[in-house]
């Protein structure tokens, strides 16, 4: 999973959703989310923005959600 960066094109009826935090590289949610989604029939893609990675830590927060 990409920690920033927009996100790759997606189709009209994918769903984009993740996480935002700090030291989040090995939550497990976009895994079960991913799976879940799958069962479902539903297009999705699930991104991490870890704080702690991305160039001005929690001062990106407005970027990250303008995306």
């Amino acid at each position: 999973m990409a920690s920033e960066n927009t996100a790759p094109q997606l189709g009209p009826d994918t769903l984009r959703t993740g996480l935002i935090g700090a030291t989040i590289q090995a939550s497990r949610s976009p895994v079960m989310h991913m799976r879940e989604a799958k069962a479902l029939g539903l297009s999705l893609h699930y991104q991490l923005f870890d704080l702690d990675l991305i160039e001005g830590g929690p001062g990106a927060l407005p970027r990250i959600l303008a995306q």
